[in-house]
Protein backbone atom coordinates (compact mmCIF):
# COMPACT_ATOMS: atom_id res chain seq x y z
CA UNK A 1 0.00 0.00 0.00
CA UNK A 2 2.77 2.52 0.44
CA UNK A 3 3.69 2.87 -2.91
CA UNK A 4 -0.13 3.24 -3.62
CA UNK A 5 0.10 6.43 -1.19
CA UNK A 6 3.44 7.36 -2.77
CA UNK A 7 1.80 8.01 -6.25
CA UNK A 8 -0.56 9.52 -4.78
CA UNK A 9 2.17 12.26 -3.12
CA UNK A 10 4.59 12.19 -6.59
CA UNK A 11 1.16 13.71 -8.66
CA UNK A 12 1.30 16.54 -6.82
CA UNK A 13 2.57 18.99 -9.94
CA UNK A 14 -0.02 17.39 -12.09
CA UNK A 15 -3.43 17.36 -10.39
CA UNK A 16 -5.94 19.10 -12.50
CA UNK A 17 -7.96 21.73 -9.96
CA UNK A 18 -11.33 22.21 -9.98
CA UNK A 19 -13.98 24.88 -9.86
CA UNK A 20 -15.25 23.28 -6.68
CA UNK A 21 -11.76 22.76 -5.03
CA UNK A 22 -11.02 19.45 -5.92
CA UNK A 23 -7.78 18.01 -7.92
CA UNK A 24 -7.64 14.54 -9.37
CA UNK A 25 -5.09 13.34 -12.07
CA UNK A 26 -5.45 10.02 -14.06
CA UNK A 27 -2.37 7.59 -15.42
CA UNK A 28 -1.77 4.49 -16.65
CA UNK A 29 1.13 2.33 -15.87
CA UNK A 30 1.15 -1.78 -17.03
CA UNK A 31 -2.44 -3.20 -17.16
CA UNK A 32 -3.71 -0.97 -14.60
CA UNK A 33 -5.59 2.49 -14.83
CA UNK A 34 -4.58 4.95 -12.02
CA UNK A 35 -7.29 7.85 -10.66
CA UNK A 36 -5.28 9.62 -8.01
CA UNK A 37 -7.00 12.74 -5.65
CA UNK A 38 -4.74 15.42 -4.05
CA UNK A 39 -4.93 16.09 -0.02
CA UNK A 40 -6.68 19.40 0.66
CA UNK A 41 -4.80 21.81 -0.66
CA UNK A 42 -6.42 25.53 0.18
CA UNK A 43 -9.10 27.44 1.83
CA UNK A 44 -11.54 26.17 -0.49
CA UNK A 45 -11.21 22.31 0.11
CA UNK A 46 -10.98 23.15 4.09
CA UNK A 47 -14.63 24.60 3.40
CA UNK A 48 -16.02 21.58 1.79
CA UNK A 49 -14.77 19.46 4.43
CA UNK A 50 -16.65 20.70 7.02
CA UNK A 51 -19.65 21.38 4.83
CA UNK A 52 -20.86 18.07 6.70
CA UNK A 53 -24.19 18.23 6.69
CA UNK A 54 -26.28 15.40 4.62
CA UNK A 55 -29.72 15.68 3.72
CA UNK A 56 -32.67 14.96 5.81
CA UNK A 57 -34.26 12.02 6.66
CA UNK A 58 -36.55 10.45 4.48
CA UNK A 59 -39.38 7.10 4.28
CA UNK A 60 -38.62 6.50 7.58
CA UNK A 61 -40.15 6.33 11.09
CA UNK A 62 -41.00 10.00 11.93
CA UNK A 63 -40.21 8.34 16.08
CA UNK A 64 -39.87 10.95 18.81
CA UNK A 65 -35.85 10.69 18.96
CA UNK A 66 -36.07 10.77 15.12
CA UNK A 67 -37.79 13.93 15.24
CA UNK A 68 -35.18 15.40 17.87
CA UNK A 69 -32.44 14.59 15.79
CA UNK A 70 -33.60 15.93 12.57
CA UNK A 71 -34.90 19.17 14.73
CA UNK A 72 -31.20 19.02 16.16
CA UNK A 73 -29.16 18.67 12.30
CA UNK A 74 -31.76 21.42 11.12
CA UNK A 75 -30.74 23.78 13.60
CA UNK A 76 -27.00 22.93 12.83
CA UNK A 77 -27.42 23.34 8.92
CA UNK A 78 -29.21 26.31 9.48
CA UNK A 79 -26.80 28.12 12.13
CA UNK A 80 -23.79 27.38 9.78
CA UNK A 81 -25.76 27.95 6.31
CA UNK A 82 -24.33 24.59 5.19
CA UNK A 83 -25.73 23.25 2.32
CA UNK A 84 -26.86 19.45 2.20
CA UNK A 85 -26.86 16.53 0.21
CA UNK A 86 -28.32 13.35 -1.11
CA UNK A 87 -26.73 10.60 -3.41
CA UNK A 88 -28.64 8.35 -5.40
CA UNK A 89 -28.75 5.45 -6.33
CA UNK A 90 -31.36 4.72 -9.18
CA UNK A 91 -34.55 4.10 -7.36
CA UNK A 92 -32.66 4.65 -4.27
CA UNK A 93 -30.94 7.51 -2.20
CA UNK A 94 -28.39 7.36 -0.34
CA UNK A 95 -26.82 10.29 1.89
CA UNK A 96 -22.93 11.51 2.04
CA UNK A 97 -20.88 14.22 3.51
CA UNK A 98 -21.97 17.63 1.78
CA UNK A 99 -19.29 18.94 1.10
CA UNK A 100 -17.15 15.89 -0.70
CA UNK A 101 -20.85 15.14 -2.80
CA UNK A 102 -20.05 18.65 -4.41
CA UNK A 103 -16.78 18.24 -5.45
CA UNK A 104 -17.37 15.12 -6.13
CA UNK A 105 -19.77 16.05 -8.52
CA UNK A 106 -17.67 18.86 -10.18
CA UNK A 107 -15.73 16.60 -11.39
CA UNK A 108 -17.27 13.75 -12.07
CA UNK A 109 -18.24 14.16 -15.59
CA UNK A 110 -15.24 14.51 -16.81
CA UNK A 111 -13.67 11.62 -15.15
CA UNK A 112 -15.90 9.67 -16.40
CA UNK A 113 -15.67 10.70 -20.19
CA UNK A 114 -11.73 10.24 -19.75
CA UNK A 115 -12.29 6.76 -18.20
CA UNK A 116 -14.20 5.71 -20.51
CA UNK A 117 -12.73 7.13 -24.00
CA UNK A 118 -9.22 5.62 -22.21
CA UNK A 119 -10.48 2.24 -21.97
CA UNK A 120 -11.93 2.27 -25.52
CA UNK A 121 -8.75 2.83 -26.47
CA UNK A 122 -5.94 0.59 -24.58
CA UNK A 123 -7.62 -2.99 -24.55
CA UNK A 124 -4.57 -3.99 -22.25
CA UNK A 125 -6.08 -2.08 -18.74
CA UNK A 126 -7.59 -4.91 -16.45
CA UNK A 127 -7.06 -2.92 -13.33
CA UNK A 128 -8.95 0.48 -12.02
CA UNK A 129 -7.37 1.46 -8.75
CA UNK A 130 -8.56 5.29 -7.16
CA UNK A 131 -5.94 6.20 -4.68
CA UNK A 132 -6.61 9.44 -2.44
CA UNK A 133 -4.84 11.23 0.64
CA UNK A 134 -7.20 13.60 3.04
CA UNK A 135 -9.83 15.39 1.48
CA UNK A 136 -8.88 13.21 -1.61
CA UNK A 137 -9.19 10.21 0.28
CA UNK A 138 -13.07 11.19 0.73
CA UNK A 139 -13.34 11.74 -2.99
CA UNK A 140 -11.99 8.41 -3.87
CA UNK A 141 -14.67 6.47 -2.04
CA UNK A 142 -17.41 8.21 -4.09
CA UNK A 143 -14.84 8.20 -7.47
CA UNK A 144 -14.56 3.88 -6.22
CA UNK A 145 -18.50 3.40 -6.08
CA UNK A 146 -19.16 5.16 -9.47
CA UNK A 147 -16.00 3.28 -11.13
CA UNK A 148 -17.32 -0.38 -9.68
CA UNK A 149 -20.84 0.41 -10.59
CA UNK A 150 -19.69 1.21 -14.33
CA UNK A 151 -17.07 -1.13 -14.48
CA UNK A 152 -17.10 -3.54 -11.80
CA UNK A 153 -18.02 -6.25 -14.39
CA UNK A 154 -15.54 -6.07 -16.73
CA UNK A 155 -12.55 -4.59 -14.84
CA UNK A 156 -10.91 -4.96 -11.26
CA UNK A 157 -11.85 -2.24 -9.20
CA UNK A 158 -10.21 -1.36 -6.20
CA UNK A 159 -9.81 1.87 -3.74
CA UNK A 160 -7.60 3.04 -1.24
CA UNK A 161 -7.90 6.21 1.30
CA UNK A 162 -4.96 7.32 3.57
CA UNK A 163 -6.30 9.46 6.26
CA UNK A 164 -10.07 9.00 4.87
CA UNK A 165 -12.58 11.18 6.60
CA UNK A 166 -15.79 9.43 6.81
CA UNK A 167 -18.14 9.78 3.87
CA UNK A 168 -21.19 7.84 4.28
CA UNK A 169 -24.31 9.03 6.40
CA UNK A 170 -27.11 6.74 7.93
CA UNK A 171 -28.46 3.55 6.73
CA UNK A 172 -26.18 2.53 3.16
CA UNK A 173 -27.94 0.47 0.69
CA UNK A 174 -26.41 -3.22 0.66
CA UNK A 175 -26.07 -2.68 -3.19
CA UNK A 176 -23.79 0.61 -2.34
CA UNK A 177 -21.83 -1.22 0.45
CA UNK A 178 -20.98 -4.29 -1.98
CA UNK A 179 -19.16 -1.84 -4.95
CA UNK A 180 -17.31 -0.69 -1.72
CA UNK A 181 -16.28 -4.04 -0.97
CA UNK A 182 -12.75 -3.13 -2.50
CA UNK A 183 -12.07 0.08 -0.44
CA UNK A 184 -9.70 0.15 1.96
CA UNK A 185 -9.34 3.01 4.13
CA UNK A 186 -5.81 3.60 6.12
CA UNK A 187 -5.81 5.07 9.61
CA UNK A 188 -2.89 6.41 11.50
CA UNK A 189 -4.84 5.56 14.99
CA UNK A 190 -4.49 8.76 16.61
CA UNK A 191 -5.14 10.98 13.23
CA UNK A 192 -8.09 13.61 13.85
CA UNK A 193 -9.09 13.45 10.37
CA UNK A 194 -10.26 9.94 10.24
CA UNK A 195 -12.15 10.47 13.16
CA UNK A 196 -14.58 13.81 11.47
CA UNK A 197 -17.19 13.84 10.99
CA UNK A 198 -17.99 12.38 14.16
CA UNK A 199 -20.36 8.73 14.35
CA UNK A 200 -22.75 10.80 16.64
CA UNK A 201 -23.53 12.48 13.95
CA UNK A 202 -24.62 9.53 11.92
CA UNK A 203 -21.42 9.12 9.84
CA UNK A 204 -20.04 5.88 8.86
CA UNK A 205 -16.36 4.66 7.44
CA UNK A 206 -16.33 3.30 3.82
CA UNK A 207 -15.63 -0.28 2.74
CA UNK A 208 -12.37 -1.72 5.43
CA UNK A 209 -10.65 0.41 7.52
CA UNK A 210 -7.31 -0.50 8.62
CA UNK A 211 -5.17 0.74 11.55
CA UNK A 212 -2.00 1.56 11.12
CA UNK A 213 0.41 3.07 13.74
CA UNK A 214 0.13 3.30 17.86
CA UNK A 215 -1.76 5.29 20.57
CA UNK A 216 0.90 8.15 21.66
CA UNK A 217 2.64 7.67 19.51
CA UNK A 218 1.51 11.43 17.85
CA UNK A 219 -0.49 13.75 18.44
CA UNK A 220 -3.56 13.96 16.74
CA UNK A 221 -2.88 16.47 13.77
CA UNK A 222 0.98 15.21 13.51
CA UNK A 223 -0.64 11.48 13.10
CA UNK A 224 -2.10 12.88 9.60
CA UNK A 225 1.52 14.15 7.95
CA UNK A 226 2.23 12.20 5.12
CA UNK A 227 5.72 11.60 6.62
CA UNK A 228 3.82 9.52 9.25
CA UNK A 229 1.88 7.04 7.23
CA UNK A 230 4.70 6.71 4.98
CA UNK A 231 6.33 5.69 8.46
CA UNK A 232 3.69 3.82 9.41
CA UNK A 233 2.74 1.93 6.44
CA UNK A 234 6.93 0.90 5.87
CA UNK A 235 6.41 -0.64 9.50
CA UNK A 236 3.76 -2.69 8.63
CA UNK A 237 5.66 -4.13 5.35
CA UNK A 238 8.28 -4.94 7.48
CA UNK A 239 6.18 -6.61 9.69
CA UNK A 240 4.82 -8.60 6.79
CA UNK A 241 1.00 -7.38 7.54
Amino acid sequence: MVQHFKRCLKAKDKYIHTPEGGDYFIEAEGDTLYILFECSDDKEDWINNFNFIPDEYKDRENTPKLALLKAILKAICTYLKLPSAAYKDMLKKWRVHGGFHKVWKSMQDDIEAYVAEFLANHPEIKKIVIIGYSHGAALAVLATEDMEYLYGKTYEVSGYGFGTPRVLWGIVPKEVKERLRNFTSVRNIPDIVTHVPPMLFGFRNAGTLIKVGKKGKYNLFKAHYSSSYIAELNAMKGEGT
